[in-house]
């Protein structure tokens, strides 16, 4: 709750300035009435006489801010009151920094010999000090005071009265801890002065809108835990626990974590946090709740003090002392307080650590600070003391401290592995004010403290300028030998090395000394053949101690959940972090026994065992209509035997051409339905046949184009037919009823068909359909992809429907119209019954064609629509050919010119027609009871055989 508390209050802090402006006089209040504020003084002083901080900033031609943490804090006092001095790497931090200071202030190339001051408090690892601080370093020496100085300070011609000029603060180096850096980036951006950290790894400054004015020269920490997440996979340890503190720095880093470890199939069993208020019962139930785990691998992204709490407790227990395997986060991975008080319970730790190498000439500078010479750092004495145990009082003639002594000469001393960060950050801000100065001045350079710009030159150096050089900085600093660019969210490159707690062989605390395993580099991540992480050699690695055999372990311990079979992915339950196992079913697989999830199979494949756990992934079978399937084999039977029968009428048309039966059925329009029939048996095949783009075409043209044929033939036929009765009875003339007109209104009616066609063509583009169908049974099944042809618009299939529709209803029209003319024009009664049929075998498919439809077989649907044309072009060949050959073969008497033919109800006289040049020749006609004859006037020039009416 109190972490969520704190997470609040950084919002607020961060996305509304106007809280910031009433903290700001808030506490600039209580600061006044708290704070002695004697400028000329270098060392700060509460009134209860603690030591805040130490400057040198009056008359200084730039003025860097510091926040170190010199001192821990009070967990007792709530945040407000600092602890005790930090043995570990508070002071070395601030000396780091004033050593840097130093060097650029003696560099005669870099600053053009300008002057840097200084100005460094304590933060005491606070966020309310830290913020009290850094808003005293914000308002001394800020605008007003400046703005003051140039009506009061200036004398003749421009020169600065004997006064003392304090310039604001042009940057702020820290904080340290990201709990502080959070708060103190709000601030730094409301009133626009950069800050660059040397230790706040937290994921949540590399957000430019909040935190546009931070920059830092450590990696963040989203990049280290990649680096722990790498060290996990490198000894495929697949299932820990967490433990971290509830923070800015923690709490972005485990969820990072998190989602890391879900993507690459690691079980996170214990995931606690810890919070600010935690006491001693707390911390118990924390260490019960982690040796109840079943995890051997512990992470520790926490705070140092929270980590020794942890590990305290874990070293009191005896039958968990040495049974975990530690992952630490950078912020105690170097601890020597960790090694010295739990060397056998952190032994086979792996730490990481921001790749840094010691900087030689800062421990030749440190080697010569003592108590005597280092005035200017008003905690030097107190941290003596307490690093070198010894009595400053001298109170104990035993252990007196020595006066002339430094730190470096005592066996515990090592170099920090901050101070190379703190002087990159130093030297960032000199280099940054170095590009300013060579773009804006002229030489020798004349500096204006109280304009902050150089003599005769309009640009000023606030802090968004400056800001705006420190994003460009790209150079390598000679010092520490790093190179300084920062990214688009104000990070550097993270280099990390892996840290490895080991006994025996080199002693530095006990028997326990710091290993360097690995290293793991992120500016090889971009490049899929490279590894981030490297192991230096695997043989020299140690994984703490056996308890069972009293040795060290040399091969990493076992810390995963059981394994799955092939096949199957570890589904997360609430009762189990490792979850139980499931199969990968339908078209999905896993391949991965630890696998948290399964893969779904990519295009068009599916599970190789979809019931039971799929290892791989096999090819979807296709499904579509092929020759060898039994609706094909009977449509192909029939259209073959469709085409025997069409060859046998053309040859028997072709003999017996020239017989009144085949002159009176209108030869051209019959050799038409032939070729249509034909194309129809013909295009049974292309039906039948597997999709493919020409396959496709033939059938959305040959379909209606084939029906346009027949049907239009048939209306042609039926209407010269009606005609000429018409006109028989009427004793006139018609026209147009000659063949070759036929002909021409057969083609105009295919050429509306064939123009509605090609239009559907272009509408929606001819081609093969791809769709996945289900197994009905059970979705898991192995599927099938359904393989047709695109079908038309919708609109186009209305409009052909239509156009076939009209044709044979006005063909069925005129047949039950003339259904009861005399027998020899019974070619009506044939088309009737042959649109009849056609009109039965159509209602037929339509009722299959929309059962499969619904049953998603389109396959199916084309072999149908086959044997429906198939048919239909049989009852054509039936209807209108069938009876023609049976006169020819069975009764050829009829088929002779001269005979009377007669019925059941009529009888027809066929008389010689003679030829008569002058007059007309006629054909008389009577009617009387049960015959009738007829006359037809007809007018010829020439003599020609004896036929029958046409």
């Amino acid at each position: 709750m109190n972490s969520d508390n704190s997470k609040k209050k950084y919002t607020m802090l961060t996305m509304t300035p106007s809280l910031f402006i009433l903290l700001l006089v808030t506490l600039s209040t209580v600061a006044a009435l708290q704070f002695n504020y004697a400028q000329s003084s270098e060392v700060l002083r509460t009134t209860d006489n603690r030591i805040r901080g130490a400057q040198n900033r009056i008359n200084k031609d730039f003025v860097f801010g510091g926040l170190i943490p010199v001192h821990s804090d009070d967990p007792g006092s709530g945040g407000g009151q600092c602890g005790a001095i930090a043995t570990e790497d508070g002071l070395q931090m601030m000396e780091a920094m004033l050593f840097a200071i130093d060097l650029i202030n003696n560099d005669s190339e870099l600053l053009a010999g300008l002057e840097i001051g200084y100005d460094i408090r304590d933060t005491c690892i606070s966020e309310n000090i830290g913020l009290d601080e850094t808003i005293d370093l914000v308002i001394t020496g800020s605008e007003l005071d400046i703005q003051s100085c140039q009506l009061s300070c200036m004398g003749p011609n421009n020169t600065v009265n004997n006064v003392s000029i304090n310039p604001p603060t042009s940057g702020i180096i820290g904080a340290a801890a990201s709990r502080v850096s959070v708060p103190v980036a709000s601030l730094a951006r409301l009133f626009q002065i950069p800050q660059i950290s040397y230790s706040s790894t937290s994921a949540i400054l590399s957000n430019r809108d909040r935190y546009e004015y931070f920059y830092r020269t450590i990696p963040p920490d989203d990049q280290q835990v990649r680096a722990m997440l790498d060290i996990l996979l490198n000894f495929n340890w697949t299932y820990v626990s967490t433990i971290y503190s509830r923070n800015s720095y923690g709490d972005p880093a485990i969820s990072e974590f998190r989602e890391l470890a879900s993507n690459n199939s690691i079980c996170i069993d214990l995931d606690m946090g810890i919070e600010d208020s935690f006491v001693d019962s707390d911390f118990d139930t924390l260490a019960d709740a982690l040796i109840a785990s079943s995890a051997n691998v512990v992470i520790v992204f926490a705070s140092l003090d929270n980590a020794e709490q942890v590990l305290r407790r874990i070293a009191n227990s005896t039958s968990a002392r040495t049974r975990f395997t530690w992952i630490a986060s950078d912020s105690w991975a170097r601890s020597n307080n960790i090694v010295s008080q739990f060397s056998e319970t952190a032994a086979g730790l792996y730490g990481i650590a921001p790749l840094t190498e010691h900087v030689t000439q800062f421990n030749e500078y440190f080697s010569q600070v003592t108590i005597d010479s280092n005035a200017r750092n008003p905690w030097f004495t107190e941290y003596y003391a307490a690093f070198a145990d010894c009595d400053i009082l001298n109170t104990s003639v035993l252990n007196v401290c020595s006066q002339n002594e430094s730190v470096t000469g005592l066996p515990q001393y090592h170099q920090g592995n901050l101070v190379p960060l703190v002087i990159d950050a130093v030297y960032a801000y000199a280099h940054a004010l170095q590009n300013f100065l060579h773009d804006n001045c002229q030489l020798p350079i004349v500096w204006d403290k109280t304009n902050r710009s150089c003599a005769g030159q309009s640009q000023q150096l606030t802090g968004s300028v400056l800001l705006q050089y420190i994003r460009q900085l790209d150079f390598v600093n000679n010092i520490t030998g790093n190179r300084i660019v920062f990214d688009s969210q104000g990070n550097i490159e993270g280099k990390y090395e892996i840290l490895n707690y080991q006994a025996k062989g080199y002693i530095r605390n006990g028997d326990y000394f710091l290993y360097r395993a690995g290293i793991w580099d992120s500016s090889v991540l971009n490049d899929s053949n490279l590894e981030a992480l490297t192991i230096f050699d695997m043989q020299n690695l140690q994984f703490g101690i056996d308890n069972s055999t009293n040795s060290i372990r040399r091969q990493p311990q076992i810390s995963q959940c059981g394994r799955c079979e092939v096949g199957e992915y570890r589904r997360i339950v609430q009762s189990s972090c490792c979850g139980t196992c499931d199969p990968c079913v339908g078209g999905n697989y896993s391949s991965n026994p630890m696998g948290m999830q399964c893969l779904q199979c990519g295009g068009e494949t599916w599970g190789n065992n979809p019931l039971v756990g799929s290892d791989s992934c096999v090819p979807i079978p296709e499904s579509f209509i092929r020759h060898s399937d039994t609706f094909s084999i009977i449509v192909i039977i029939l259209a073959v035997l469709g085409l025997i029968a069409v060859a046998a009428v053309t040859i028997m048309y072709v003999i017996y051409w020239k017989t009144p039966v085949v002159k009176s059925s209108g030869r051209e329009q019959m050799i038409t339905l032939l070729s249509g029939i034909g194309l129809i048996f013909i295009l049974a095949f292309v039906y039948v046949s597997p999709p493919e783009p020409g396959v496709c075409v033939v059938q959305r043209m040959g379909f209606w184009v084939c029906y346009s044929i027949i049907f239009g033939a048939l209306l042609v036929k039926i209407v010269r037919v009606t005609r000429i009765f018409y006109r028989s009875v009427n004793l006139s003339r018609t026209r147009f009823t000659e063949p070759y007109y036929q002909v021409i209104f057969t083609s105009i009616i295919i050429f509306g068909q064939v123009l509605i066609v090609v239009v559907g063509l272009i509408v929606v583009h001819p081609g093969v359909s791809r769709n996945v169908r289900p197994n009905r049974e059970d979705q898991n099944k192995l599927p099938e992809i359904v393989v047709s042809c695109v079908v038309d618009h919708v609109a186009i299939l209305i409009i052909c429907a239509i156009y076939e529709t009209i044709l044979i209803i006005l063909s069925t029209i005129l047949g039950v119209l003339s259904f009861k003319y005399p027998k020899n024009f019974n070619e009506a009664k044939f088309v009737s019954f042959c649109t009849f049929i056609i009109a039965i075998i159509w209602a037929a498919f339509v009722g299959l064609y929309a059962y499969f439809i619904i049953e998603k077989r389109q396959e199916i649907q084309n072999a149908i629509t086959g044997l429906a044309s198939v048919l239909s072009a049989f009852a054509v060949l039936g209807c209108l050919f069938g009876p023609k050959l049976f006169i020819i073969f069975f009764r050829p008497d009829q088929n002779k010119p001269n005979q009377k033919v007669t019925g059941k109800d009529t009888a027809v006289n066929l008389t010689t027609i003679t030829r008569n040049p002058s007059s007309e020749d006629t054909l008389s006609t009577m009617k009387d009871n049960n015959s009738m004859s007829i006359k037809v006037s007809m007018t010829t020039k020439t003599a020609y055989a004896p036929t029958p009416p046409p």
